[in-house]
């Protein structure tokens, strides 16, 4: 994905199953994962899901044919 679509690395991690369709070839950028400050007495890393960097990343992408057979092969679509 992160070859062929041109996202930010938030937006690659941000992106769920329900965004894509692989039928269409199409993923829609709804969410990115962003590292936010923890709150008093939490430990360790804090990210959460936001929107997109800017309004232009919000916005569907085609995909191409390798990306599509690569999710068609990943494990978490076999169910």
């Amino acid at each position: 994905m992160a070859l062929t679509t041109g996202l930010r690395e938030g937006e690659l991690f941000g992106f769920k199953w329900s965004d894509l369709d692989l039928e269409a070839a199409r993923l829609t950028v709804n969410h990115a994962l962003a590292y936010t400050k923890r709150k008093k007495g939490e430990s360790g890393e804090r990210y959460t899901l936001k929107g997109p960097k800017t309004i232009g990343s919000r916005g569907t992408i085609d995909l191409p044919t390798v990306a599509i057979t690569a999710l068609l092969d990943h494990p978490a679509n076999a169910g």
